[in-house]
């Protein structure tokens, strides 16, 4: 939406911000995706993740993948200034990194908004 009805030099602009925004976290969509549809999905072992391939109305509960997806919030390396989130043991999002790349996503769109 951020590239939508601007010229492709301001498209290609904002790409490459979010571009930075996405490399720095990497695992952002997927663990939004888990946490959006836990109740319906993922805590029944029923999301997109745990049966690929599988369309949704054909998904039956398995409590096995429920048990892999749990949501683990923690500290990184026990520093409780570094709340992290894990989902799945593989995917981990660092809150306060999430909060850094927001704030420098931000500014730069701001930054950038106003020389349009």
């Amino acid at each position: 939406m951020a590239r939508a009805n601007v010229s492709s030099e301001v498209a290609t602009d904002v790409g490459s911000h979010l571009a930075v925004f996405d490399a720095a976290l990497p695992d952002l969509k997927t663990i939004r995706d888990v946490l959006e549809h836990y109740e319906d999905g993922y805590g029944l072992g029923k999301g997109n993740l745990q049966q690929p391939g599988v369309k949704t109305w054909e998904r039956t509960m398995n409590a096995a993948l429920s048990e892999e997806w749990t949501v683990v919030p923690s500290y990184a390396g026990g520093d409780r200034m570094r709340p992290v989130l894990t989902v799945a043991g593989r995917y981990v999002l660092d809150l306060t990194a999430a909060v850094g790349a927001s704030e420098q996503l931000l500014f730069s769109l701001w930054r950038r908004a106003r020389h349009l």
